[in-house]
């Protein structure tokens, strides 16, 4: 199986703009090059594999590896003002790394959770969560106090 670029490429352009585009000179040129990559990848030695990695993870992996390449190839190109771009795009980051904790948190087995969480994100009402997924608003809430307590964990280690 193999990463579609297209359907991803929202991913790939937040991730590596919101990680490292404020690193260098020219962050569109970063994404187009992490495109580039993942579509070499997919051709070849590494294409994208569900099993080992989530989306945005091998995401993660393939814009480090670019960037560190840019940088050691051409020396200088890296951009001075990498704060500023930092407090841009940290929030949507934070966000993304909450939820994949979230969801590694989870049990794998037992989908009710990660659908409540799910359909929360998305802005549906306990009652209207309960209705979608042909179960009761108690066990709804007691998904939801569940989430809150993985958050509250998350938010306490950080």
């Amino acid at each position: 199986m193999s990463l579609d670029i297209a359907l991803h490429y929202k991913d790939i352009a937040r991730i590596t703009l919101g990680e490292y585009g404020g690193k260098v000179i020219d962050p569109e040129d970063l994404v187009q090059e992490v495109c580039l990559k993942i579509h070499r990848l997919n051709q070849g030695s590494s294409p994208y594999d569900p099993d080992k990695a989530t989306v945005k993870h091998y995401i993660h992996i393939v814009a480090r590896g670019v960037w560190i390449k840019k940088v050691t190839r051409d020396r200088g190109e890296v951009n001075e003002d990498y704060q500023t771009h930092r407090e841009i795009y940290a929030p949507s980051l934070q966000a993304d790394q909450f939820e994949d904790y979230l969801l590694r948190q989870l049990d794998f087995e037992d989908v009710l959770p990660r659908r409540v969480f799910l359909l929360l994100k998305m802005g549906y009402n306990q009652s209207e969560i309960s209705e979608l997924l042909s179960t009761s608003v108690y066990q709804v809430k007691k998904n939801k106090t569940l989430l809150k307590r993985l958050a509250s964990d998350y938010i306490a280690a950080q």
